[in-house]
C-alpha cells in the first residue's frame, strides 16, 4: 500500500514538473517576444524606395534608434495608421530628434499607400517589400501587433509590440527613447 502510494505521488510530481516546462512552450506569443529582443532585422536591399523616400532613406536608416513599422500583403493602408503615427511619433520626438520611422510595406497598392501617405503628412520613409522578403528574412510573428520594433544603430531590436493603442507599451517607447539619448 506504501509503494502504490508513492508510485502514485511520483507520477503526480513528474506530471506537474513536465506541467511546468511545457507552460513556457505552450505560450508561442510570449517566446517570440524573448527570442526576438536583442536579434538584429534584416533590412535589405530588397525593399524599395519611392521618390522623395530616396533622398530621406539613408538619413533615416542611420540614426541611432529607428522604430520600423511593418504592413503584411493583409492589411491595406488604412490599417498602418498613418494619422495616429504622426500624432505618436511627434511626442516621441519631443525631446529626441536621433529617431527614425521606417514603413516596410508589403503591397502592390503602392499608390494608395503613398496618396495615404500625402494626404497625412507623416514623417519617416517606406519601403516597399512587394516580394515578401523582409517577413521571411525575419521570421515575423503572425500577430501584426508584434510587427511593430524599436531597433538601435546596428539593427537590433530592444522593443516590440505596436505602441499606438496600448499605452503602457508607448509608455515604456518613450522612456527607453529618453533613457538611451543620454
Amino acid at each position: 500500500m506504501k509503494y502504490k502510494l508513492l508510485f502514485v505521488l511520483v507520477i503526480a510530481c513528474l506530471t506537474l514538473s513536465e506541467g511546468c516546462k511545457n507552460k513556457e512552450a505552450d505560450n508561442p506569443r510570449e517566446n517570440y517576444i524573448k527570442n526576438i529582443i536583442g536579434k538584429e532585422l534584416i533590412l535589405n536591399d530588397n525593399l524599395m524606395v519611392k521618390g522623395e523616400d530616396s533622398c530621406l532613406y539613408a538619413n533615416e536608416l542611420y540614426k541611432p534608434l529607428k522604430i520600423v513599422v511593418y504592413s503584411d500583403s493583409l492589411s491595406c493602408a488604412c490599417e498602418l495608421k498613418l494619422p495616429l503615427w504622426k500624432i505618436r511619433f511627434k511626442e516621441l520626438l519631443r525631446n529626441n530628434n536621433n529617431v527614425g520611422l521606417v514603413f516596410i510595406i508589403n503591397t502592390n497598392d503602392i499608390s494608395s499607400v503613398e496618396l495615404d501617405v500625402k494626404v497625412t503628412k507623416v514623417q519617416g520613409i517606406k519601403l516597399y517589400d512587394c516580394n515578401g522578403v523582409f517577413e521571411k528574412n525575419n521570421d515575423l510573428y503572425n500577430d501584426s501587433d508584434l510587427h511593430v520594433f524599436l531597433i538601435d544603430r546596428d539593427n537590433k531590436v530592444l522593443l516590440v509590440g505596436n505602441p499606438l493603442d496600448n499605452h503602457k507599451l508607448f509608455v515604456l517607447y518613450k522612456n527607453l527613447i529618453d533613457r538611451l539619448k543620454k
